[in-house]
């Protein structure tokens, strides 16, 4: 991971470009995670209906640590 720039030491054009990368950087793991959690969201009924509640358990575990990281 990079060192934090100092935000005192940067200009305005820095500044601007910095927080062009940060929102870009927010948008594009928002995306991530919404298309993971439909994923989630489609595959969790046909889980649960046909297996084991073992394997289900499994997978609910799964699905609350995801949510977790």
């Amino acid at each position: 991971m990079s060192q934090r720039p100092d935000l005192n030491q940067l200009s305005a054009d820095q500044l601007r470009a910095l927080v062009t990368d940060l929102f870009d950087r927010v948008e594009n793991k928002d995306r991530a995670l919404v298309h993971r959690d439909a994923v989630i969201e489609k595959l969790t009924p046909s889980l649960n209906a046909t297996s084991s509640p073992v394997a289900a358990n499994n997978w609910m575990r799964f699905k609350a640590a995801c949510w977790m990281s």
